[in-house]
């Protein structure tokens, strides 16, 4: 060789030995390792950081190859000795990921090849790289397997269940539960679950509570499935962070059940159950509704009163179910007579009611009353038979016939009443001499201010018995009117006009009480009393401090709080949630029971049941009376089934007969009351009737 063939070749080595110091350095501290095979020239290069991350020492070219597929994992040597084949014979490259045995055990590498060709296609040049990437695998092994927990848990949760990206708003995760809920067919509904709240609005006030804390409280949502459905349901919400991005998760309980049963209930508390009218109740919220309006703005509206004649010929020949079927027709034709500004109510038994508004003109009235008595009077056929009725009516106008609501309807009654005087068939208009009973109402108004001071209240008390033993074990206390002139006034006569005036407030005071002082009597002359309910109004409940005053009143006394109830209306419960759950809280401490009177008859919502310390649900007596009927028994059971459910005792009131009670028992009812087993008595009856009973038991057991 020449001096300059010798230097060429010096400097080229020189070159080469730089090249592999620079990648060595650039390669130093880091995973990743690379090398280079000039075939032709037979120039081989593996650079120190590839030694190091395949974790064996330098060795020979020809052997290198066979080494690395000798320290490849079993599962992985077929694969790679493949790739390095294809990649030496056919220029092919490869890229995978492979372990390899190390002194520390089986470290993950990923192991990447080329080739060069010249222009005739053989293969002159191979090259590739290393990189470690063991903790990379290992934590996607790990993700995976957290992934496949997460899943797990979601499939095994016992609720429907669903994971939205906060993101994204995507829905990710479902389980089979919401799948069901949301109609989403297959295995998976991550990918068809649609946007499921209804209510826009409403997932914009969670997505902010789920931003700034975190969760949002548990609430009632409007969600909608898969084919468009709406329905309601009971969801909660708490932010996770899965994957690295926010999310949504998601717990839900159908509430289609419920809500279906409130609407029935609610439709029963505002509408009469035949007709589909609207029920006395109801009408006379319209008719304070109305009465308010025109004090607003003049304008004037009738209040008509309907009632048929001869109605009672067709109960008494052909039954109670060709009734019905009149009462339904009659009350279509009432429907398309009335004009569109017309509200109808049926009040019971064959008396409709009208609120005929923005009724500008007295000619209206007339006319529209002809022509109700007109058609009205046309021939029915009734189960195959033809019947003739007709009907009276009477007719008062505000503001010209001045007064409450309540006064108004018994206006228009002495107007009724005077209309069947004048031989039926016809109307009547309130006149001057309809309004002295006005002048009485405010008479009977006055004497009930003066009756507390006369002492003329007095209390009775209603028991309430177990339903299992039917003994007693709890009695209400009712208020007692005896007029020195006008003898017994019932409560429905003053309780309302009480309630309308304020006086109530009052009234409530005393009823309380008398009823504890009642208490303390019993226990000083050693008695030992069942527990007394007394009732409450919505106003009672919003006087400053009434729990505070009851519950000193009892320590005073030394009366124990159990032994005091309160029982107040769903419309009382719901007058203003805030004030009212304050009181009863505190009644709650105090140890006195909250029970619910008359429920299905008011807003018949199930939802504020577990908003308040209620401790029992009194089914109202309409309920109790309807029991023959298959759908309001299955109603009531329904109602019983729900209390039960939330922990609630459940009373069923106005029991009249054995089958009842025993019905009422049989669906789970804990406690009964009404006339089967005792009217209203005296203190001094109740005591007599527990001390018998409670004889009867101990000679039970003697014997």
């Amino acid at each position: 060789m020449s001096d300059d063939a010798a230097a060429r070749v010096a400097r080229a080595e020189r070159r080469a030995v730089l090249h592999e110091r620079r990648i060595d350095s650039a390669e130093e501290g880091s995973p990743f390792g690379s090398w280079f095979w000039d075939i032709a020239r037979d120039d081989f290069t593996l650079s120190a950081n590839a030694w190091r991350v395949l974790g064996i020492e330098e060795c020979p070219r020809e052997a290198l190859g066979d080494l690395l597929v000798e320290r490849a994992h079993a599962d992985d040597r077929e694969k790679l000795a493949a790739a390095m084949e294809g990649q030496r014979e056919r220029a092919e490259p490869y890229d995978l990921e492979v372990r390899f045995a190390t002194e520390a055990g089986y470290r993950w590498v990923r192991v990447r090849g080329y080739a060069l060709s010249d222009d005739t296609g053989e293969v002159t040049a191979l090259g590739g790289s290393v990189e470690d990437v063991t903790e990379r695998a290992e934590m996607l092994e790990q993700l995976m397997e957290s992934e496949n927990q997460f899943r797990s848990m979601i499939s095994a949760a016992p609720f429907p269940l669903i994971v939205t990206n906060m993101n994204t708003r995507k829905v990710i995760y479902t389980n089979a539960m919401s799948n069901d809920l949301f109609g989403v067919e297959g295995p998976d509904g991550s990918h068809k679950t649609p946007e499921f709240f209804a209510d826009k609005e409403q997932l914009a006030e969670i997505r902010k509570e789920l931003l700034t804390q975190g969760y949002c409280t548990g609430r009632e949502a409007r969600l909608r499935k898969v084919d468009g459905t709406e329905f309601w349901a009971f969801i909660s919400c708490v932010m996770i962070e899965h994957k690295g991005e926010p999310c949504s998760y998601t717990i839900m309980h159908d509430l289609s059940e419920r809500k279906r049963l409130e609407d029935e209930l609610r439709q029963r508390a505002q509408f009469d159950a035949l007709t589909g009218l609207y029920n006395r109740l109801t009408f006379a919220d319209l008719l304070a509704g109305a009465v308010r309006e025109t004090d607003e703005t003049g304008k004037v509206f009738a209040l008509m009163l309907l009632d048929l004649d001869r109605f009672k010929n067709v109960n008494d020949t052909l039954g109670h179910e060709a009734g019905d079927q009149l009462l339904i027709q009659v009350a279509t034709r009432l429907k398309d007579m009335a004009p569109e500004c017309c509200q109808i109510g049926r009040l019971g038994g064959d008396e409709f009611a009208i609120l005929f508004r923005e009724a500008d003109r007295i000619s209206d009235i007339h006319e529209l009353a002809d022509a109700l008595i007109s058609e009205i009077s046309a021939p029915y056929e009734v189960i195959g038979n033809t019947v003739n009725v007709g009907c009276s009516i009477g007719i008062a106008i505000y503001p010209w016939s001045e007064g409450l609501p309540d006064e108004l309807m018994r206006f228009a009654d002495m107007a009724l009443y005077k209309a069947k005087e004048q031989g039926r068939g016809c109307y009547s208009i309130v006149d001057e001499k309809l309004t002295d009973e006005a002048h009485e109402r405010a008479k009977l108004q006055q004497d009930m201010r003066l009756a507390l001071e006369r002492g003329e209240f007095r209390l009775a008390f209603h028991p309430r018995m177990c339903a299992q033993s039917r003994k007693i074990i709890a009695a209400e206390a009712l208020i007692r009117w005896e007029h020195p002139e006008r003898g017994n006034v019932t409560p429905d006569e003053f309780i309302p006009i009480a309630e309308e005036t304020g006086f109530i407030t009052v009234l409530s005071r005393w009823v309380v009480q008398t009823a504890v002082f009642q208490l303390r009597s019993w226990i000083g002359m050693g008695a030992d009393p069942v527990p007394v309910s007394v009732n409450l109004s919505a106003a009672d409940l919003m006087l400053q401090d009434q729990a505070q005053e009851i519950g000193t009143l009892l320590s005073e006394l030394g009366v124990p709080p159990h032994l005091l109830q309160i029982e107040m209306t769903e419309t009382g419960l719901l007058s203003d949630r805030e004030r009212v759950q304050e009181q009863l809280n505190e009644f709650a401490a105090l140890g006195v029971e909250l029970l619910i009177d008359d429920f299905g008859t008011g807003y018949s919502s199930l939802a504020y049941l577990h908003q308040f310390n209620v401790h029992k649900l009194k089914i109202d007596k309409s309920f109790v009376q309807r029991l023959t009927h298959a759908r309001d028994a299955l109603l009531t059971r329904q109602i019983v089934e729900i209390g039960k459910g939330l922990g609630l005792a459940v009373v069923a009131e106005g029991v009249e007969s054995e089958s009842q009670a025993d019905l009422l028992t049989a669906m789970g009812c804990d406690e009964l009351q009404g006339y089967f087993f005792n009217k209203p008595v005296t203190p001094e009856e109740l005591i007599a009737l527990i001390e018998a009973e409670r004889e009867e038991e101990r000679v039970g057991k003697r014997a």
